[in-house]
């Protein structure tokens, strides 16, 4: 009951701020009607598990697990397509990319098929360049990026 009372308190300030600073006119009155009928949805919503007993709380902690690795798998898959198709650009031949995206570790490995053409040290001053046109261009910040 105690996290009940907080979540709506919070959301009450939360949405007080946000209405204060939404414009006037007719956007701003529809705002405010949302806002309301979120209120009154938060509100009505312990009532409504009172009368629905039968309601198996654990099913809206694992949906949000399923949102959150839904979301992570897609922020990958995004990431790694960016990071091909980048570094194609640039002219590189881009062999394979994996990113593990996780809410404590992120993390990319790229693969880069050698140039012929290269000695050693220019591949490796490629492979440097790589590394940061991803971090630079992908903002990747504080992610950790091997480029092989």
């Amino acid at each position: 009951m105690k996290e009940y009372l907080l979540l709506i308190v919070s959301i009450i300030i939360f949405l007080s701020i946000f209405e204060g600073v939404l414009p006037k006119g007719k956007f701003g009155n529809r705002v405010k009607v949302i806002i309301s009928m979120v209120v009154v949805l938060v509100i009505l919503n312990p009532i409504v598990s009172i009368f629905n007993s039968n309601y198996d709380y654990s099913n809206s902690l694992n949906s949000s697990e399923e949102f959150t690795s839904y979301l992570n798998e897609y922020k990958k898959s995004t990431i790694e397509k960016e990071i091909s198709s980048t570094l194609t650009l640039e002219g590189y031949n881009v062999l394979s990319v994996n990113a593990v995206v996780n809410g404590n570790e992120n993390k990319v490995e790229i693969i880069i098929k050698k140039d012929e053409l290269l000695t050693s040290e220019e591949h490796i001053d490629n492979l440097e360049k790589a590394k940061r046109i991803v971090i630079e261009r992908l903002y990747l910040n504080g992610w950790e990026v091997v480029v092989a």
